[in-house]
């Protein structure tokens, strides 16, 4: 066996031999409290595979492009904020820019 294996046995079991293993709380926690971790592994398995296909530069505008439109979206939300032009013109000329350098690598 592995040597990180065999200590993480031995420091669970301590562990759970403790009491100490889960915090406590975690079992009344909301299910929506863990969906931070769910969408961290889409995000890093994700980000993998488009980068194979993609490239690191087409991928990194990508993920600038997904916080752009949670902002936007963020933005439409705000009773008090009325949406305007710029803040679709941005999200749109990200896309545009992918579009055309994943058509000059074909």
């Amino acid at each position: 066996m592995d040597i990180p294996v065999i200590r993480f046995y031995l420091y669970a079991n301590i562990q759970i031999l403790l009491g100490g293993l889960f915090p406590l709380g975690v079992t009344s926690a909301p299910y929506h409290a863990y969906l931070g971790g769910v969408f961290s592994v889409l995000y890093v398995v994700g980000g993998s595979w488009a980068i194979v296909r993609m490239g690191a530069a087409n991928t990194a505008l990508l993920v600038v492009c997904g916080q752009v439109q949670s902002g936007v979206v963020l933005d439409i939300m705000d009773v008090e904020h009325i949406p305007n032009w710029e803040l679709f013109s941005g999200v749109v000329l990200i896309l545009g820019g992918v579009v055309l350098i994943q058509r000059q690598r074909r």
